[in-house]
């Protein structure tokens, strides 16, 4: 196989794959794109010349392209005739089109398997709100979503949060 590498492309000329039963929350996905610009890649199979991965990206790239056509997010090109130019992660070809398939559902399936450290994200997403309250939007998780998180962490409100047993103890002298 060869390398990989990144190669801008007219957002025309990027092909989606015939099939894709992936759902994609456009709406999320376009609030974390005006926020952060495109930063996750689509991927091209070489010896198709379709997408394996970004499907929803290359969906609303596109919608901001008929939208906006002079403002492009963050880290898509305009040329010299004012076409959009897209990043694509490029060099994997499959080797046939079950191959190409298993692929698509991979690079999807496989980050939902494995769920969330509820506490790590409860805390992270708490942080996240309480600096900017804009940026939980473009996480995919809601203010609902936060609160009922924070609630299942937190301790019952007639008991001591629990002491971290690895934490050294504080220890005040007392007054002589």
């Amino acid at each position: 196989q060869p390398p990989r590498w990144t190669e801008y492309m007219l957002l025309a000329d990027v092909r989606r794959a015939d099939r894709n039963p992936k759902l994609h929350d456009l709406d999320g996905i376009g609030r974390s794109i005006a926020r952060f610009g495109v930063i996750d890649q689509v991927t091209l199979d070489e010896r198709t010349g379709q997408l394996i991965a970004g499907h929803g990206r290359l969906d609303t790239i596109t919608a901001a392209h008929a939208a906006t056509p002079d403002d492009p997010p963050d880290g898509v090109l305009v040329d010299e005739h004012g076409a959009w130019l897209v990043p694509v992660n490029r060099g994997w070809a499959s080797r046939n089109d079950e191959e190409a398939e298993a692929a698509l559902v991979a690079l999807n399936q496989l980050t939902m398997n494995t769920g969330w450290d509820t506490v790590d994200l409860a805390v992270m997403l708490d942080e996240l709100h309480r600096h900017d309250a804009t940026l939980l939007a473009t996480t995919g998780f809601s203010d609902g979503d936060l609160t009922a998180m924070l609630e299942t962490i937190a301790p019952p409100a007639d008991e001591p949060p629990p002491q971290d047993p690895d934490a050294d103890d504080l220890v005040v002298p007392a007054d002589p």
